[in-house]
């Protein structure tokens, strides 16, 4: 769920505005779950004449548990590439990175040339900037080895509830620090309650922050939504800049700061932190 004020506010209603881009007989390939949304897609590339392949049923992808940036897909046609790298983080991504070698495949049939060599190429070279993105910077701000002595940085751009589990995820599975120091900034028109709540349990601190943005929650209002007991670890900023500010305060190289919550308090944190913007394109 997202966008409901321009999308929908249910899962099918939402299917049937993304389902506007499927074509009469163009392939489609999807990661919809099995639900309401799921149905709208299919029952669309039926009308269609379309061609649908389901992620999970005509192809997957398969992590690696020894290492996790390798991992193994099995396509249509009994097309399988092991030992594939995968640059993001996330276990999440191995799904989106099938989607894209399933349409790999199907331009294949269209006799696109597209190597092996090149797609294992592709995925090693990818990196989505702000989407689990780690790095650690050192006291010049220069970004240094992961383990080199400095600040250890998470951003990400979790703003929904699918999001925000993601992210939750990643924190408990692909990732070590002593504490997690949160920095938080959302839009008011955004599920406050549910997406906070499913990550603030993890943090030791929580700094609230609001970005430039006319839609942005103040700190106030965020923090309201934390239960009585958890707003004792809550941290009041004004500005993006403060927020930053106060977690290098808290933080040792050995905890883990997190700035999440939304892609404009990412976009702004990212230029602060390492001088480069978040763009589209």
């Amino acid at each position: 769920m997202d966008h409901e004020q321009y999308l929908g506010d249910t899962l099918t209603q939402v299917a049937m505005e993304k389902a506007g881009i499927i074509k009469n007989r163009v392939p489609v390939v999807s990661g919809v779950a099995d639900d309401d949304s799921g149905k709208i897609i299919k029952q669309t590339c039926h009308d269609h004449q379309t061609p649908l392949f389901l992620y999970g049923r005509d192809f997957e992808g398969i992590s690696n548990d020894n290492y996790h940036d390798h991992w193994q897909y099995n396509g249509f046609n009994k097309v399988t590439l092991a030992e594939l790298p995968l640059a993001m983080k996330g276990n999440y991504q191995v799904g989106n990175a099938s989607l894209a070698l399933a349409a790999v495949q199907l331009l294949q049939e269209q006799r696109y040339v597209i190597t092996e060599e090149q797609i294992r190429t592709g995925l090693a070279r990818t990196r989505w900037l702000g989407r689990l993105e780690y790095f650690r910077l050192n006291n010049q701000g220069e970004i240094v080895d992961s383990h080199a002595n400095g600040l250890q940085f998470l951003l990400d751009g979790a703003h929904n509830p699918a999001g925000v589990t993601a992210l939750k995820h990643a924190l408990e599975d692909e990732f070590s620090y002593a504490r997690l120091i949160l920095v938080w900034g959302s839009m008011a028109d955004k599920d406050l309650q549910t997406t906070l709540l499913e990550i603030a349990p993890l943090a030791d601190i929580i700094i609230f922050t609001r970005p430039e943005y006319e839609r942005s929650a103040t700190a106030d209002q965020l923090r309201d939504t934390l239960p009585d007991a958890m707003q004792q670890k809550a941290v009041l900023t004004s500005s993006v800049r403060q927020a930053i500010d106060k977690a290098r305060e808290h933080a040792t190289p050995d905890d883990l700061i997190c700035i999440a919550g939304s892609l404009y308090l990412i976009g702004a944190a990212r230029q602060l932190l390492v001088g480069e913007l978040i763009t589209d394109g």
